[in-house]
């Protein structure tokens, strides 16, 4: 059985649009994971210059989102052009795996940051103690040093000073974000099956463990395959530039790095093979 949106649900929002909600009432209870698709669960690109771009995702993406979808109730934004998520929401649909939620990033001054008000008010979560937000770091993490360094370049230009995709934006004190190395970001591209990564991951979103709770221990726990750091929006050196001036509270980083595997980052997804795409997402 699905859930209706709530009555006092706005229909527009300034930075994202909602493109699905199928929201499972028998997960209702579970936190909520945010996907950040591009750098996290695939892209759509060109490894050739010459050639058209196209679908690649994670190996194990299936198994992964599925997995994923078993654990918690989840929400993916889709960063692409119309034909492009109609025909990803048509490979989802295909191979029956359920996502509770699809929304589009739309008005955004800063490329890198997401206002998550929109899905925080369609799920009606309390954001600090029960999301978790999957986001794309495009930074090497051979290069990567102290927690700051992680997300900030003060060496790029402006507009790409922030490596993260899909940071909260401010007034969004969303309760963990979750670095997921982007593979196009590598110097050599290395593959982390999506599947390893929500292993990762169930840690913090296990059963009757709250997200505090849970970050807690991964605080006191030494480095691993999941590294977690928490930091002061206040002590971030590149505030006012980069558009989270007015952000409080803390961030709560967890680096999601498993053993990279020999093989290819990505696998090619024909996407001119799925019969039937949806015409409309709703």
């Amino acid at each position: 059985m699905y859930l209706t949106l709530p009555t006092e649900a706005v229909t527009r929002w300034a930075e994202s649009m909602r493109l699905q909600f199928q929201r499972r009432s028998e997960m209702a209870a579970r936190p909520l994971v945010i996907v950040q698709f591009t750098g996290v669960l695939g892209d759509w690109y060109s490894p050739e210059a010459w050639a058209r771009p196209s679908l690649y995702l994670r190996p194990d993406w299936l198994s992964g989102l599925q997995r994923l979808s078993s654990l918690a109730q989840t929400a993916l934004y889709l960063d692409l052009p119309r034909s492009k998520t109609l025909a990803i929401c048509a490979l989802l649909k295909a191979n029956q795996v359920h996502v509770d939620a699809i929304y589009k990033p739309r008005g955004r001054k800063y490329r890198y940051l997401q206002d998550y008000s929109q899905t925080i008010s369609d799920f009606g979560v309390n954001a600090e103690t029960h999301i978790v937000t999957l986001a794309a770091l495009n930074m090497d993490v051979s290069e990567v040093g102290t927690p700051w360094e992680r997300i900030y370049c003060p060496a790029a230009s402006l507009k790409a000073r922030i490596c993260v995709q899909g940071l909260p934006t401010a007034g969004n004190r969303v309760g963990v974000v979750a670095l997921v190395p982007n593979p196009r970001a590598q110097e050599v591209q290395t593959g982390v099956r999506f599947e390893e990564l929500v292993q990762g991951l169930s840690e913090v979103i296990q059963t009757g463990t709250s997200l505090k709770a849970a970050f807690r221990r991964l605080l006191r726990r030494a480095k691993g395959s999941l590294e977690a750091s928490e930091l002061r929006y206040r002590d971030f050196p590149g505030r006012r530039e980069t558009g989270i001036a007015k952000t409080r509270g803390r961030l709560r980083l967890l680096m999601l790095q498993p053993a990279a595997q020999p093989g290819n980052a990505y696998i090619h997804i024909d996407t001119d093979a799925l019969v039937s795409r949806p015409k409309s997402l709703c």
